[in-house]
């Protein structure tokens, strides 16, 4: 099976000062069976449009070199990802934006245009995937690892494309 991605809606919501939620929707070309989750999963973690910093704006149009976040984009696997169903992916990102040890929460603004964003992908969504790499994972880190203070990524499958949803703080 081969794919291709290209980004067709992006959006950048801002949490607290300097978080965010980067949430791209790629549109997939090619055979794929919506089965098959992991072989998509597979496909995205080789492709080019998975190296992203997520610190620039619009950061998924450049190529920012061999890296996906604060991790190597080489060193990820589909098997780094968990499954989750679509509830428990909301459950995780609210839980996350409650984190008690913030100084401030994000604002109830800023939580509902995240809601509004779920609610919205909910409609088509079929399968979600958490990545389970944490920022401890030396061995998947690169040089510049640490100025990612919080980085949470989420990917929910659909019948021709994917979202990849990224909690982050730098």
């Amino acid at each position: 099976m081969t794919l291709e991605f290209e980004a067709c809606e992006h959006e950048d919501l801002p949490l607290w000062d300097f978080g965010f939620v980067d949430a791209t929707r790629y549109t997939l070309r090619g055979e794929h069976a919506p089965e098959r989750p992991a072989e998509v999963l597979s496909e995205l973690v080789r492709s080019p449009v998975y190296r992203n910093n997520f610190i620039e704006p619009e950061s998924f149009k450049h190529d920012p070199g061999p890296i996906h976040g604060p991790f190597r984009a080489d060193q990820i696997e589909a098997s780094d990802y968990e499954t989750l169903s679509f509830e428990a992916l909301c459950d995780d990102i609210r839980r996350r934006l409650a984190d008690p040890s913030f100084s401030r929460p994000p604002s109830d603004e800023q939580r509902e245009s995240v809601g509004a964003l779920l609610a919205r992908i909910k409609k088509t969504a079929l399968h979600c995937f958490h990545l389970k790499l944490n920022r401890s994972d030396d061995s998947h880190r690169h040089d510049w690892w640490f100025v990612y203070t919080i980085f949470h990524e989420y990917i929910i499958l659909e019948h021709r494309g994917l979202w990849l949803l990224v909690l982050g703080y730098d």
